[in-house]
C-alpha cells in the first residue's frame, strides 16, 4: 500500500464514520505536541520528556489511528509531530509498522537517543 492508499482507506473506513467522536481528540493531541515542540523555554530534554509522557498514555490502537490520521491532508502537519516525538515507537504490531512505513520514515518508529 502507498501513503495515498492508507490515507484513502482511513478516510473511508474511519474518518467519515467517526470524525465527530475522534476529531476533538486528535486536535488535543496535535495541540499538545505542537506547543511542546514550538516552546522556546523548554530544553530538548524536557520536550522529549513531555513527548514520552504523552506517548506512554496511548494504547496501540490509538497510536495506529493517530498515525493513519497523520497521513491525510486534513491533519495539517500532524505527521511531523508524530515523527518528532516518535509516537509510533512502541507500536507492537510488526505488520502495522511495515504498512505505516509507506507513509512514515523509519525514524518515526525508533528511539531518539
Amino acid at each position: 500500500m502507498t501513503k495515498k492508499d492508507l490515507a484513502r482507506l482511513y478516510r473511508v473506513r474511519v474518518h467519515t464514520r467517526f470524525e465527530a467522536r475522534l476529531g476533538a481528540y486528535y486536535r488535543v493531541i496535535y495541540t499538545i505536541l505542537r506547543r511542546v515542540s514550538e516552546d522556546s523555554v523548554l530544553s530538548d530534554s524536557d520536550k522529549r520528556g513531555y513527548g514520552n509522557l504523552l506517548r506512554s498514555q496511548l494504547q496501540s490502537q490509538e497510536v495506529l489511528l493517530l498515525a493513519l490520521n497523520g497521513l491525510t491532508g486534513m491533519s495539517n502537519n500532524f505527521s511531523d509531530y508524530l515523527i518528532e516525538f516518535r509516537i509510533m515507537k512502541y507500536l507492537p504490531s510488526i505488520t502495522m509498522r511495515r504498512i505505516l512505513l509507506a507513509g512514515y520514515p523509519k525514524e518515526a518508529f525508533e528511539a531518539r537517543d
